[in-house]
């Protein structure tokens, strides 16, 4: 494990070098980008666009080079490969950083926001700059967010889930601690496991269903399986696009706010196509399953069903959590 930790901490001082004398050479500048979604998922086709944006306003000067579906790291190993340098750059969901940043978990609590114009500004006001500071304590630069959409939907094999008692005896699989928590609320049996993992899972009956967003649950061909979901509309995901810190104080000012720029397109594309994309999957559900949309009454239901949720969240974080809750109240 020493000798591990060794080789990546030595892997990402060198990557930091490596980019520093291109750049000042006037050498392509080369950065990977780890992204872990499917191909056609609308984030990772917006992880190409932002690559040509920034190959094309640098003229060649700097060419991302992005690996999607996890080809170099699943989830949290994107966010500790930026973090150590062993990748330069890379998207992953926020619910990665619940280790290092407990306080980012706000963005996953249900029920918080009501839609990614609500997100956004929390993201460009003081919980964002508390959670980009973080993060660069942790040596990220965090260059905007991707709208994943609707996060906390769920698709099973067992019956219809309108009602938090339909729950009750389910096996659900999620993947981080606050998704845990709110399947546990609602009475089911968290079961964390990978994305990658779930259809055979849902083959074999290890778990009733699964947690996840409606473009993944098509995505990732889970509906193959399923024969019901219900989508919430109650966590509207934001997956930071991260650069190494060293990586980044390594290369010309000109390039940063290129990189800069094309974050904040970045953030603004996929909240603009995030919604339509998150009607079309959950379009192409219905066609093949049964499927509950959440109505306001029910979301009442479940939001105080889920009351447990925000606690825990208020008792990791403490003042600081609190602080984050009276800040989206202002005007």
């Amino acid at each position: 494990m020493l000798r591990k930790s060794l080789l990546i901490g030595l892997i990402g001082a060198f990557v930091g070098v490596v980019v520093l004398v291109n750049a000042s050479w006037g050498q392509q500048t080369v950065l990977r980008y780890a992204a872990q979604l499917p191909t056609t998922h609308h984030l990772t086709k917006a992880d190409f666009r932002l690559a040509k944006t920034v190959e094309e306003r640098t003229n060649g000067k700097v060419k991302i080079e992005v690996y999607p579906a996890g080809q170099l790291y699943k989830m949290d190993g994107i966010r500790k490969a930026v973090m150590s340098g062993a990748v330069e750059m890379g998207v992953t969901y926020e619910g990665t950083w619940t280790g290092p940043i407990p306080l980012v978990d706000f963005f996953i609590v249900p029920f918080i926001f009501s839609n990614y114009k609500e997100v956004q500004k929390a993201w460009e006001g003081k919980v964002g700059d508390k959670l980009r500071a973080e993060m660069e304590k942790n040596g990220v630069k965090a260059l905007g967010f991707g709208a994943y959409g609707e996060s906390f939907s769920v698709t099973n094999i067992k019956r219809p889930l309108k009602r938090p008692e339909d729950f009750k005896g389910l096996k659900i699989r999620t993947h981080e601690p606050i998704a845990a928590e709110s399947v546990k609320a609602l009475g089911a049996s968290p079961v964390f496991m990978s994305a990658t993992e779930v259809y055979t899972a849902l083959q074999k009956g290890t778990v009733d269903g699964a947690t996840s967003g409606p473009t993944s649950i098509v995505q990732r061909k889970w509906y193959e399986i399923t024969k019901y979901s219900t989508i919430t509309y109650s966590v509207y995901s934001v997956w930071p696009v991260m650069i190494n810190l060293k990586v980044w104080n390594g290369l010309p000012k000109e390039f940063q706010q290129v990189l800069q720029e094309a974050g904040k397109e970045y953030e603004n594309h996929t909240i603009r196509i995030s919604n339509s994309e998150d009607e079309e999957a959950v379009k192409f559900l219905s066609k093949s399953q049964e499927v509950y949309i959440l109505n306001d009454e029910d979301k009442k239901v479940w939001a105080k069903t889920l009351e447990p949720v925000k606690k825990q969240f208020l008792k990791r974080t403490g003042e600081d959590g609190e602080a984050f809750f009276r800040w989206i109240s202002e005007k």
